[in-house]
């Protein structure tokens, strides 16, 4: 039976990309970003690359628990079959402000386009996967400041925080179920049109490309039960760093 891979955040960057690896795979894929524009552009590339997969596209905001049900009822409705595995790239980056200008409203909207993104998807995945759990992979996406907690970015040091915690919770909650957590930390820029406007100064041996982490995703999922991986970071190898 053909499975389906559910990927948040796959309107750009590094979650558009990973879709294009799991349609060459052959794959189903339910593909959710808030722009409906950048899902219908990249369904057309991903039915060149192979026109025998079904593809879903969903537009609509992660951070709203209830449209999220409503969408994954559908996604549930349309593929009818077991999850493989999901995917959570949706994420914003929230500008840092000094300390004493920071507001409540700062860490809210960290927390609901990083935290709740990820909490919503994995929520109703499980729920809609009731019946399949065994086998099911849950990947989530951090940052740099997932773990080390970046003095330089107070917001997104607790709200990708947040993220790791809660995937070290279920990681240990869903392990007798047959459901494997597992938390990427991406410590460094990626070779993309985002990353390269960012570090414009940068060579391309210090970003890491998508093909790689798209390589590290794909080995996590289909590790063998026995060699479960919890978390794992990557970075160039010209990663210049006090993290590690």
């Amino acid at each position: 039976m053909t499975s389906t891979y559910i990927i948040t955040g796959a309107g750009k960057g590094s979650g558009r990309f990973f879709a294009k690896t799991v349609a060459e795979l052959g794959h189903d894929i339910a593909l959710i970003s808030r722009t409906a524009s950048d899902l219908e552009s990249l369904k057309i590339e991903l039915q060149r690359i192979n026109a025998n997969i079904k593809i879903s596209t969903h537009a609509f905001d992660l951070s709203d628990p209830l449209q999220t049900k409503k969408v994954f009822d559908v996604i549930h409705s349309v593929h009818d079959q077991t999850i493989k595995a999901v995917i959570c790239f949706a994420g914003s980056w929230i500008k840092s402000k000094p300390i004493e200008l920071l507001e409540t409203s700062d860490f809210l909207e960290g927390l609901q386009s990083n935290f709740f993104c990820t909490f919503n998807t994995i929520k109703e995945t499980i729920r809609i996967s009731r019946e399949a759990l065994d086998g099911l992979v849950i990947i989530t996406i951090g940052g740099t400041s997932s773990v080390w907690m970046n003095p330089e970015a107070p917001v997104m040091s607790v709200a990708k925080g947040a993220v790791s915690h809660y995937s070290r919770v279920l990681a240990k909650q869903l392990l007798s179920k047959g459901i494997h957590v597992a938390h990427l930390i991406i410590d460094g820029p990626i070779l993309n049109e985002r990353g390269l406007a960012l570090n414009p100064d940068f060579q391309e041996n210090e970003f890491i490309k998508p093909v790689s982490i798209a390589r590290e995703i794909h080995h996590v999922i289909n590790q063998s039960h026995d060699a479960w991986t919890f978390e794992w970071d990557i970075r160039p190898f010209t990663r210049h760093t006090k993290l590690i």
